[in-house]
């Protein structure tokens, strides 16, 4: 049994399949399983229960809980080594939800990688909510979402305000008899009722910042709209929008980096209050030791990410 070991059975745990978690471990399931096997021998209990899908026994649950622990530990010393050489490599990962990931990440790691070239970025992209529970597990060392102002065990610290635009073309504008004034002062006045005849385009996930600002635009309609369709996919939305299929929120370092000034001018773009924008924060679990790492990639997001 060793770290090895560790890292096999919490591949386990989490795919709950030994073909799965040996594709995730880069090795063949016949030495996956052999390994467990010879483990389990050795230990004298039964870790895992071989059926679809894939259970931890009661041994295997105390045995990954344990390895957990152990394996933090060893992580954590590896970076405080780092630390004290002053050489850092090794992998650092992220926690950024998806959208926001394509309007920011590349730029931060370009300038990250010129300053620690010999150390991996590793992105985990999910929902913003996930990354709570991923940084309490240690699934990453370091997330950035629209958290709230405190959360237990985690420290935060301010990033950026990521502000939200209204977009919506001019031929539905035309369509609908509006005019870029009149959008303007609606947005800016919170009122959005001369858009009642005009369609929406909506993502699935009220939460998120974009999302919050559609759903008080149509409460501020207080009346139903026509849907034309609704994803996530907020180029596809955008692709939408600009044929003119309906009104759409977006983040607007989004837009900024799916399309350039050139490509908007068929669209009207309307900033939303500041009061509407989303708090950008970055979270880390409290600790002991703090990576110096860290740190690093913190002032570095921050130069690089620049906000209107």
């Amino acid at each position: 049994m060793n770290l090895q070991t560790m890292e096999y059975i919490s591949a386990l745990a989490r795919e709950r399949s030994f073909t799965r978690a040996a594709e995730a471990l880069h090795i063949t399931q016949q030495s996956l399983s052999g390994h467990i096997a010879s483990v389990e021998q050795e230990l004298g209990v039964q870790l895992v229960v071989r059926r679809v899908p894939l259970e931890l026994t009661y041994a295997g649950q105390a045995f990954l809980r344990h390895a957990e622990a152990i394996r933090q530990e060893v992580l954590a010393l590896r970076q405080e080594l780092c630390d004290i050489t002053g050489e850092q490599r090794g992998q650092l990962r992220i926690g950024v939800a998806f959208t926001r990931s394509k309007a920011i990440m590349p730029d931060i790691v370009t300038a990250f990688q010129r300053e620690y070239p010999n150390v991996e970025l590793c992105m985990l992209e999910n929902a913003n909510e996930k990354f709570h529970r991923a940084l309490l597990d240690g699934e990453v060392d370091l997330a950035i979402a629209n958290f709230p102002s405190a959360l237990p065990e985690i420290e935060l610290e301010p990033f950026y305000h990521e502000d939200v635009v209204l977009l919506i073309s001019r031929a539905l504008l035309r369509a609908h008899g509006l005019t870029p004034e009149q959008c303007v002062r609606a947005v800016q006045a919170e009122d959005y009722s001369v858009f009642r005849a005009c369609p929406f385009l909506l993502g699935s996930r009220p939460q998120d910042i974009s999302g919050f600002a559609a759903q008080q635009a149509l409460r501020s309609i207080g009346a139903p709209v026509r849907v034309p369709a609704r994803s996530d996919n907020a180029d596809t939305m955008i692709t939408l929008c600009e044929r003119g299929c309906g009104v759409y929120f977006c983040s607007e370092l989004l837009l900024r980096a799916l399309r350039s000034g050139s490509q908007l001018q068929q669209m009207l773009t309307v900033r939303l209050p500041r009061r509407q924008a989303g708090e950008i924060r970055f979270a880390y679990r409290r600790k002991l030791y703090q990576w110096q790492l860290i740190d690093a990639f913190i002032r570095i997001a921050r130069n690089t990410v620049q906000t209107g």
